[in-house]
């Protein structure tokens, strides 16, 4: 049976009462997603609610009907367009429950998106949904975190969320590869950030074992750093904070390598 299928069963068989809070709650769902993220993409929904992509899509145009949301197709470089949806000024205001102060939370505004970035924003949005169903609690979204991290001069991860075996964790979704100068310079920020406290562990996730192989080649060829302007040796003590998996091998098992 398909989820669509399993969906409209599952509603058939509440009462009214039952269906309505049903429906409430998926909204709630999705206006809550909107509180990381100005914007988000319909399989990433499915991973925040559990429901099927049908499911998602009929949510989501009632609640366009009602002014809680607003898609737009983004052109893509490579071709083609990915239809994105986001919170309206009047779904911003439901977004946050009455009982809670109004946070300063951004509406979609299509021309804003980065298109140069908008696939690596998807996938992150999908392991950060996909981690939480697998017990990962207190993501902090680049966006959340940006602010306290620049003020310490530090590099800004795609998340930092606690993990299940209780490491708070720097994660970064790398699908395609930098500079080795670039590479230095994040090894210095991390290791900064475990410094302070911040972290104890970075976790690099790639879309291939292909791509992560070649990341965690690049962080091992790293042989000396500057931090401060003092040149030091990286050790293998240094590159121990770091852990590289694909994305489909994190999400099997929703833990930090070993």
């Amino acid at each position: 049976m398909t989820a669509a299928k399993t969906d409209c069963l599952a509603g058939s068989l509440l009462s009214p009462t039952e269906r309505a809070a049903a429906i409430r709650a998926k909204r709630d769902a999705i206006l809550g997603w909107f509180r990381n993220y100005p914007w988000s993409h319909v399989d990433v929904l499915v991973e925040v609610t559990g429901l099927g992509t049908r499911a998602i899509q009929s949510t989501l145009a009632k609640m366009q009907r009602d002014d809680l949301v607003r898609s737009a197709d983004i052109l893509i470089a490579r071709g083609g367009t990915v239809r994105i949806w986001g919170l309206t000024h009047h779904g911003l205001h439901f977004a946050i429950p009455i009982d809670e102060p109004l946070e300063n939370i951004s509406v979609f505004e299509p021309s804003k998106v980065p298109v140069s970035t908008l696939e690596h924003d998807i996938a992150v949005q999908s392991v950060h949904a996909r981690a939480l169903r697998s017990g990962w609690t207190e993501w902090q979204t680049a966006g959340q975190a940006a602010a306290m991290l620049a003020k310490r001069g530090l590099k800004i991860p795609d998340g930092i969320a606690l993990s299940p075996n209780g490491q708070r964790t720097a994660i970064e979704v790398e699908r395609t590869l930098k500079s080795a100068r670039r590479y230095e310079e994040l090894l210095v920020s991390y290791l900064a950030g475990r410094k302070a406290s911040l972290w104890q562990h970075v976790l690099y996730l790639s879309p291939t074992t292909e791509i992560i192989a070649r990341v965690e080649r690049a962080y091992r060829a790293v042989k000396k750093a500057r931090y401060n302007g003092q040149v030091f040796e990286v050790t293998p003590a240094h590159l121990a904070l770091f852990s590289f998996q694909s994305i489909d091998s994190f999400l099997t098992g929703g833990r930090v390598a070993a």
